[in-house]
C-alpha cells in the first residue's frame, strides 16, 4: 500500500468512527385507556418511522428498535436500553444521535400505553438524561403540546434556526398544541402529522434539493401541511448549540427512488400495488423536480391537475430510481383510484395446498393442492378455481376433484389481508365408482404481503354436505385447511 493510500483509508476509517452513531426508538400504541377509543395507526406509524430511518436516516436495522401495544413500564425499559447503549458509545469515545418517536393516546398531558400511564414531562426527563450529543423527540399524540412546555417552552412556528453537526442539545417536536386533538385519517392510512413528516423525510421536504431533508425543513413542512388540514397545531422546542442544520435523513442515499419531472404537478397520491396503505399524499408545483425516497416495490401514483386524474404504475428494484414525466401518466376515472381508503379494484392468483376432511369424503384426511382466481375491491372479493385431493386408509384409495367458488368481504390492517366469506364446492369422489356432492361453507383467510406483488397466507373452512346428487355416506360436517401462495396483478 501507497503513503497516499494509507493516508486516505486512515482518514476514511477516523471520519467513520468520529460519525455519530444513530439509534432510533419508536413506540406506537393503538390502545389506551377503558374510555379511549382504539385508535388505527398508531403502531402502523411507529414501524414506519423505523423504516424511514433505516432506509435513509443512516440507522443500521440492529440500531432502529419499535415497541409496540406495550405498557408505560415497558417503554420506561426501552429508553434504559437506549441509555445504556449510549453510555457503551461514549465508553468508546463515540458520540450518539438518538431520536425517539411516540404514537398513543393521551389526556391532559399523560400518555394512555393501554391500562398504564406515562407523564410527558417524564418521558421528556428521560429522553433528555440520554448521554447523547443529539437528542430528537418526537410525541404524536392529543394534548402532546404539553411536551413542549417544560422551562417555559411555547409553541413555536418553523422559522426557528437549528444547529446541528456539531448539534448537542434536545429538540422536541409535537403533533398537536397543549389543548388539542391530533387526528388520524383513514385516507392518509396514517395520522396526519406523522404521515405529512414522513412523507417531508422522504423527501418532499427538501426545499433546496441537496438530497438532504434538514430537521428545520422536516417540521416546517409537516408543520405547513398540518395546520392547512386540520385545527391541530405542531409544537417545537429547541434547546441546542451550533451552527449547521442537522441533517436528519438524506433521500438521495436512497436504495430505490421516484423522481418527479420539474413539469409535473398537481397532487400526487402514492399506494402499494394493493392500494392497502397510502404511503404519500402530497402537493407538487411545476418548475421543479421532486426526489422521493421510497424501499423497492410496486406502487401506483395517481396525479390530480386541472387536466383530471391520471394514474402511473411503477416497479422499483433495488438500487434504481424510476423518472417520471406527463407521458408515464395515463387518463383515469376518479373511482379507479382510492382517494380515501383503498377501493381499486385487483385480480390475484393464488396456490393452495390443502387437508380436507369433507364430508363427502370416506377417507379422512385428504390432502392435495388448489387453485384460484380471485377479483377483489377493498370491499368485496369473488374468487373461483379448482381443487384435488387423495388419500388412503386401510387399503381404501379415494380421490376428490371439484371445481370451488366463493364470495365474501375483505379488510386489511398495515401489511396483512384478512377475508371471510362463503364457499360453494360442488365435487366428485372417486371410490369404487363416482358419487357427486356439494358442499358449502364459511371461509376465512389471513396474508401477509412477502416480496412486491407476492404474498403467503392461510386459510380454513368449515363445510356441510348441502345437496348429494347421490347417496354419500359419512359425517354431512367438515373442515379444510390450507397453507396459501399468490400473486397480486
Amino acid at each position: 500500500m501507497t503513503a497516499r493510500a494509507a493516508v486516505a483509508a486512515c482518514l476514511v476509517t477516523c471520519v467513520a468512527h468520529s460519525a455519530p452513531v444513530r439509534l432510533v426508538l419508536s413506540v406506537g400504541n393503538d390502545l389506551g385507556g377503558r374510555e379511549d377509543v382504539p385508535l388505527r395507526y398508531a403502531e402502523d406509524d411507529a414501524r414506519r418511522v423505523r423504516d424511514v430511518f433505516t432506509e435513509i436516516g443512516s440507522v443500521k436495522d440492529d440500531d432502529a428498535e419499535v415497541l409496540v401495544g406495550q405498557s408505560a413500564v415497558e417503554v420506561q425499559a426501552a429508553l434504559a436500553r437506549l441509555t445504556a447503549r449510549v453510555e457503551a458509545l461514549n465508553a468508546q469515545r463515540r458520540e450518539a444521535f438518538v431520536v425517539v418517536y411516540v404514537s398513543s393516546h393521551a389526556v391532559e398531558g399523560v400518555l394512555h400505553l393501554g391500562d398504564s400511564e406515562l407523564a410527558l414531562t417524564s418521558l421528556r426527563e428521560a429522553v433528555t438524561r440520554i448521554p447523547a450529543s443529539f437528542r430528537l423527540l418526537v410525541v404524536d399524540a392529543c394534548t402532546s403540546g404539553a411536551v413542549v412546555r417544560q422551562k417555559g417552552g411555547v409553541r413555536t412556528r418553523p422559522t426557528v434556526s437549528l444547529g446541528a453537526s456539531t448539534a448537542r442539545g434536545t429538540v422536541v417536536i409535537s403533533s398537536s398544541g397543549p389543548a388539542e386533538a391530533a387526528q388520524e385519517w383513514d385516507s392518509l392510512t396514517s395520522s396526519l402529522f406523522t404521515h405529512h413528516w414522513l412523507a417531508g423525510l422522504r423527501g418532499r421536504a427538501d426545499l433546496d434539493r441537496d438530497g438532504r431533508v434538514t430537521l428545520n425543513e422536516s417540521y416546517a413542512y409537516s408543520y405547513s401541511q398540518t395546520v392547512a388540514l386540520a385545527a391541530q397545531h405542531p409544537s417545537f422546542d429547541v434547546d441546542l448549540a451550533g451552527s449547521a442544520e442537522v441533517v436528519v435523513t438524506e433521500p438521495r442515499r436512497a436504495s430505490s427512488a421516484v423522481d418527479l419531472a420539474p413539469s409535473l404537478d398537481g397532487r400526487f397520491v402514492v399506494v402499494g400495488e394493493d392500494a392497502s396503505t397510502v404511503l404519500l399524499d402530497l402537493e407538487k408545483a411545476a418548475g421543479a423536480p421532486l426526489h422521493l425516497a421510497l424501499p423497492a416495490g410496486r406502487y401506483r401514483l395517481r396525479r390530480t391537475s386541472q387536466s383530471g386524474a391520471h394514474i402511473a404504475h411503477v416497479s422499483l428494484v433495488w438500487g434504481g430510481v424510476t423518472s417520471l414525466s406527463e407521458a408515464d401518466f395515463v387518463s383515469t376515472s376518479l373511482p379507479a383510484f382510492a382517494v380515501k381508503g383503498a377501493s381499486a379494484s385487483a385480480w390475484s392468483f393464488t396456490l393452495e395446498a390443502g387437508l380436507s376432511n369433507g364430508p363427502a369424503a370416506t377417507v379422512k384426511p385428504l390432502l392435495g393442492p388448489g387453485f384460484w382466481v380471485r377479483w377483489e375491491s377493498s370491499v368485496v372479493w369473488v374468487s373461483f378455481g379448482g381443487a384435488i385431493g387423495a388419500g388412503a386408509a386401510a387399503g381404501v384409495s379415494e380421490t376428490l376433484f371439484a371445481l370451488q367458488g366463493a364470495v365474501g368481504a375483505r379488510g386489511a390492517l398495515g401489511p396483512v389481508r384478512f377475508g371471510v366469506g362463503l364457499v360453494a364446492r360442488p365435487q366428485v369422489l372417486l371410490k369404487d365408482g363416482a358419487t357427486a356432492a356439494l358442499e358449502t361453507g364459511l371461509l376465512g383467510s389471513v396474508e401477509v404481503g412477502v416480496l412486491g406483488p407476492l404474498f403467503l397466507g392461510v386459510s380454513a373452512e368449515g363445510l356441510v354436505r348441502a345437496a348429494p346428487v347421490a347417496p354419500a355416506p359419512g359425517n354431512p360436517l367438515g373442515w379444510r385447511t390450507s397453507l396459501l401462495f399468490g400473486a397480486r396483478l
